[in-house]
């Protein structure tokens, strides 16, 4: 697969991020599967009605397996909007996270 096929281009309620195909499909059951089977918008980003703030803690994740250093500085409202990403993309929320919140 080329570069330019592997990448894939996600709005977030306006705000744009740039992913490998590969590292965005890592989790089977996760709502960026479906996503794909559909057509992008005419400038080849695929939409998503959300708020952007935290996303991308999301992309780290999947790209590197583990959430990045920064995570650590969040507010708890931040917490929440990273664990609802997780949760709304239906990708199983990192064990630190859900551990902090409970706190």
């Amino acid at each position: 697969m080329t570069a330019a096929a592997n990448k894939v281009v996600l709005n977030i309620g306006g705000k744009r991020f740039a992913i490998s195909k590969t590292n965005l499909l890592l989790f089977n059951d996760s709502l960026f599967h479906s996503l794909l089977k559909n057509s992008p918008e005419s400038d080849g980003s695929y939409f998503i009605d959300r708020n952007p703030t935290q996303f991308d803690i999301l992309l780290d994740y999947l790209r590197e397996g583990k959430l990045p250093a920064t995570w650590k500085e969040l507010n708890d409202n931040n917490l929440r909007q990273l664990k609802g990403h997780f949760e709304y993309f239906g990708i199983p929320v990192p064990l630190e996270l859900r551990t902090r919140l409970q706190d």
